[in-house]
């Protein structure tokens, strides 16, 4: 799968709590490339979640695992079914990433 460094160590923060919860998955162009054996690089992962009480659980826990593992964590947009932010760590540029209720379309 074609990850950045950063983005390979974001998803291993989050997968425990993802695996545990069994409250989101995958999507979007990271998914395609796994798919597909693809070389291409998403600008950002995207979490989908079967409701918006998962999405507001799981976007809480990931905060703060992220916040105390030394990540800088920016909201950029938050309508009640997507959070948009971005996360740096130290000495790294930042890295969008979206994240959506599956039971709300987003244009």
């Amino acid at each position: 799968m074609a990850l950045t460094e950063l983005q390979r160590v974001i998803c291993r923060l989050l997968a425990d709590n993802r695996i545990a919860s069994g409250e989101s998955y995958v999507a979007g162009g990271v998914a395609l490339n796994l798919q597909l054996a693809a070389d291409r690089i998403s600008r950002d992962i995207d979490l989908f979640h079967d409701s918006e009480a998962a999405l507001e659980a799981t976007w809480r826990a990931d905060r703060r695992l992220l916040e105390e593992s030394g990540f800088e964590v920016t909201v950029l947009r938050s309508p009640s079914a997507e959070i948009e932010c971005a996360w740096s760590g130290p000495g790294t540029a930042p890295f969008a990433s979206s994240r959506s209720s599956s039971t709300t379309s987003s244009a």
